[in-house]
């Protein structure tokens, strides 16, 4: 009877709760309703989208929000709009759209100031720094933060001024000044012990304590993080106690006392799923998976390692998922099970190369915003000049009855508004035309750089990433050898290079048939450094001039068509040749290896052969592969209609 009576409890409880929830919407909705636009109806307002946000019904606190804002500015009611501005702020940044929830908060923050509420226009100064550092954007948020310090003491308010001062210290650590961070979080730590506030000074100093981590001492940073785990054990808070002996417990491995961290580890781990605290779980269980992925007792790595990944998964952390997938990588490496270990480092290559895209997205939208702006502003010079012509026309119109009289004088008066309305509206097409082409080129140039550093720069770097990651791995391990490194300096190489040639071909505003062939000399000598065959250059004519889209797909042709030959040809002999000076633009490739077949050419090096036709096709251009076991030969041609000569 008694096991009944407890799950009917349970199961009411949450209806109950729900039913509460649901009496309080249609209780705000009526006096919503009902109210005059007043405060009363702000406040109300603010309550009930408040409540929507609390359930996830975003869609429903947005209009809530937006209302609230209007009824606020009608009313001139500083405050209310305000805390509008706030909450919409913070809706934007939950959806990720923190340009919008930036411009929001920091008009909350003019406003608080304005009515000078220095309390809480300190406490959104601390918020916009927090959200700034986040997004990495560190100048915005140290103007940010400081100036929430200097309210906190302007109003004196002790609390106000830790959080400052603590996340001032966050900031320095995020940018590599860790003596500043110390300093910040030391003068923290000094106010919080004055105003005897033990938990924050024990919390605030782990902070220094990462910043020993960044720098290598572990040492003292297990000795802070094991005496914050005491004290709040002392203090019965177990989610702290647990989450500062886990990371003091996995700094025994950095400190090659590995055998010490699994007592630490384990009792950090059954703690938080005691608790349900599945956020602090989600390291604890990482930092098991890695300690015995390294003692080489794999089963429960993979228990604990996948436990971590179902976590991160679920709070859907990016940072997480993608440590949770070096873990796994290096652990089914270390099983000797080659394909679950290149499987994850398949997902690891996706996940950096989506975060890249979403960066270059985001970064690509800042320019979309001020192209936008400007159509804008070419749209308001048109209304502009449309106002101007009617008052021309009304003026000419006016003057034209009041001296009717005068025939001559209205006939050339009226002559001379036409001409002028004409000159007007000739000029405002030709500023809008204008406008418009330069929005359309600026367009083409911004996605044709941001394609060519993603596909070469950025996949570059992709790979130096995982490299040094791996090459992290082996250093721990003592596994690290010279070639190793050196691979990873080849790629950086590599990487620079290309970021040379892209610069050099945006640099430019044309490049002639001699700097394009001095390009490719200057590469083919360095490429001959180390590979068995050699190279025979034919160029004829130095008068053609191509643009920086053209030089440089010819360019990264070139560079595909001899990384082939190193791959797979076996070749002996290289011969490449140019023809810059008849009726059309040849540049053709020969190789005397062992060429490939139609199958293979769908294969290994499909990749490299449809780029190049494409970057040909690109520039208006064909491109020829014929192979044969005796050879390979890619020949590009490209009609000259649409190219210039130097006179």
């Amino acid at each position: 009877m008694r096991i009944f009576l407890l799950h009917s409890l349970l199961i009411l409880f949450p209806l109950k709760q729900a039913f509460a929830q649901n009496t309080k919407t249609d209780s705000l909705l009526n006096v919503i309703s009902k109210s005059k636009s007043d405060t009363s109806k702000v406040i109300n307002l603010l309550a009930l989208a408040n409540l929507y946000s609390t359930n996830k019904k975003h869609d429903l606190s947005k209009p809530k929000l937006y209302e609230a804002l209007r009824v606020s500015k009608k009313l001139n009611w500083t405050k209310g709009e305000a805390l509008a501005a706030v909450e919409i702020s913070n809706l934007h940044y939950d959806s990720h759209a923190k340009d919008s929830a930036s411009i929001y908060r920091q008009n909350a923050i003019l406003l608080f100031e304005k009515i000078k509420d220095y309390k809480s226009a300190s406490y959104q100064n601390l918020i916009a720094g927090i959200n700034f550092y986040e997004n990495h954007n560190f100048p915005e948020s140290k103007k940010h933060l400081v100036r929430s310090l200097e309210l906190a003491r302007q109003i004196k308010n002790k609390p106000y001024e830790i959080n400052s001062l603590e996340y001032l210290g966050w900031l320095y650590h995020y940018m590599g000044n860790y003596k500043l961070s110390n300093q910040y979080n030391q003068q923290a730590i000094d106010l919080a012990k004055k105003e005897k506030l033990n938990d924050r000074a024990f919390g605030i100093n782990v902070n220094i304590a990462n910043n020993h981590i960044a720098q290598g001492n572990y040492q003292e940073a297990q000795n802070i993080y094991l005496a914050a785990a005491e004290f709040y054990k002392k203090q019965n808070k177990f989610s702290e106690y647990a989450n500062y002996l886990a990371t003091g417990g996995n700094l025994y491995r950095r400190l090659n006392a590995s055998e010490k961290a699994e007592k630490p580890l384990l009792e950090a781990y059954h703690i938080q799923d005691t608790i349900n605290d599945t956020w602090n779980q989600l390291t604890s269980s990482r930092f098991l998976g890695m300690l015995y992925t390294e003692q080489k007792r794999l089963i429960p790595a993979e228990k604990y390692l996948k436990k971590s990944l179902e976590l991160a998964k679920e709070f859907k952390s990016d940072s997480d998922i993608i440590k949770s997938y070096y873990t796994l990588e290096r652990l089914y490496y270390v099983k000797n099970d080659f394909a679950e270990g290149d499987r994850y480092q398949k997902l690891i290559l996706q996940m950096r190369d989506s975060l890249y895209t979403q960066e270059s997205n985001e970064l690509l939208a800042g320019f979309d915003a001020k192209y936008k702006n400007a159509e804008k502003e070419a749209q308001l010079r048109e209304a502009k000049l449309e106002i101007a012509q009617k008052k021309n026309w009304i003026i000419g119109m006016a003057m034209g009855l009041i001296i009717i009289s005068v025939a001559g004088t209205l006939f050339w008066r009226i002559r001379n508004i036409k001409n002028k309305a004409a000159e007007t509206e000739r000029l405002k097409n030709f500023e809008i035309e204008n406008q418009k082409k330069l929005i359309s080129a600026r367009e083409i140039e911004r996605q044709r750089i941001a394609k060519e550093l993603h596909d070469s720069v950025g996949s570059q770097l992709t790979v130096v990433s995982t490299s040094l990651d791996n090459a992290f791995y082996l250093f721990e391990n003592k596994q690290l050898v010279s070639a190793k490194l050196e691979n990873i300096s080849g790629e950086v190489r590599l990487a620079a290079q290309s970021l040379r040639d892209t610069i050099w071909a945006t640099y430019n505003s044309e490049i002639t048939a001699s700097d394009l062939k001095s390009r490719i000399q200057e590469f083919i000598k360095k490429f001959e450094v180390g590979n068995s065959f050699k190279t025979e250059i034919h160029f004829k004519g130095d008068d053609l001039v191509l643009n920086p889209i053209e030089g440089l797909n010819l360019f990264r042709i070139v560079q595909e068509a001899f990384n082939n030959v190193q791959k797979y040809a076996k070749a002996t002999l290289v011969i490449i040749s140019g023809n810059f000076q008849k009726e059309n633009l040849t540049l053709e490739i020969i190789d005397n290896g062992i060429g490939f077949s139609s199958a293979e050419s769908n294969s290994q090096n499909s990749f490299g052969l449809n780029n190049m036709k494409s970057r040909a096709l690109e520039i208006g251009g064909v491109l020829e592969i014929n192979s044969s076991p005796e050879g390979t030969s890619i020949k590009f041609t490209k009609s000259l209609y649409s190219i210039h000569f130097k006179l």
